[in-house]
């Protein structure tokens, strides 16, 4: 019987929880005892109160992923260089952190994962102040490995994140992404720190700006960032803008 009300309610209480997140799970059932007294028995009543068990288990894990309808717009991040800075480097990016313990970030040539400044306090950019957060990256998931994986997913919040975009492909993926979370093209920001990858978005709806403007005078060609991004570069500008324009 437990089985058959947990089918039979678990959709209705999703849409519930997906308009009103803050309302505890169990509320959805009011009532139901109610119900039970009027005839069901002991049996009924004990499925509920095992329903509501197996509700409010499922409230306490994290869901912060799930976009909610408040939010208008999502700010999809790339990673290297990005949300990362140059790895065990904080002599010339004094903000960053090498993580302790430490977490191996295999990006180019590899390292201890170092946080931007970004990454590191993300909630006082407009961006994780107001939008939902996500990540676009041309690495594979696979190569970001145990601690490095899990915490990507905290500094987005648990927000949508594709992995393996080729550079050129990181506007479809970004147009995936906000298609199936329901986010007009308009409303998407993207953030990244080589400057080919942003000049993919300028013929889009979608917004990027070039972030980690200092170059890394020890990579080919000076193409990569050094620090990472900052708060303040995680910002809702319209438009598709290079290093070269962005404001100072």
């Amino acid at each position: 019987v437990a089985s058959v009300w947990l089918l039979a309610v678990v959709p209705f209480v999703s849409s519930v929880t997906a308009a009103s997140e803050a309302e505890p799970l169990e509320l959805a059932l009011a009532g139901d005892d109610g119900a039970c007294a009027a005839g069901a028995g002991d049996e009924c009543g004990m499925s509920l109160r095992q329903l509501r068990g197996e509700l409010l288990a499922v409230e306490a894990q994290d869901h912060s992923w799930w976009v909610q309808p408040g939010n208008p717009c999502l700010c999809l991040f790339d990673v290297d260089r990005t949300l990362t800075g140059k790895q065990d480097y904080t002599s010339g990016c004094k903000n960053n952190e090498v993580l302790e313990p430490h977490i191996y970030d295999n990006g180019y040539g590899g390292g201890d994962l170092t946080l931007s400044e970004l990454a590191q306090h993300m909630g006082t950019s407009a961006c994780g102040e107001q939008c939902t957060l996500g990540i676009v990256s041309a690495s594979s998931e696979e190569d970001r490995f145990g601690g490095m994986l899990d915490k990507l997913k905290s500094i987005v919040k648990g927000g949508p994140m594709k992995f393996g975009c080729h550079p050129s492909e990181k506007p479809t993926c970004a147009e995936g992404i906000a298609e199936q979370h329901g986010y007009q093209l308009k409303n998407v920001y993207f953030f990244d720190d080589m400057t080919e990858n942003v000049e993919y978005f300028r013929h889009t709806q979608m917004n990027a700006r070039q972030v980690a403007c200092e170059r890394d005078p020890w990579s080919k060609g000076h193409l990569l960032g050094l620090c990472g991004a900052t708060p303040a570069e995680a910002s809702l500008t319209k438009g598709s803008t290079p290093a070269d324009d962005v404001p100072t």
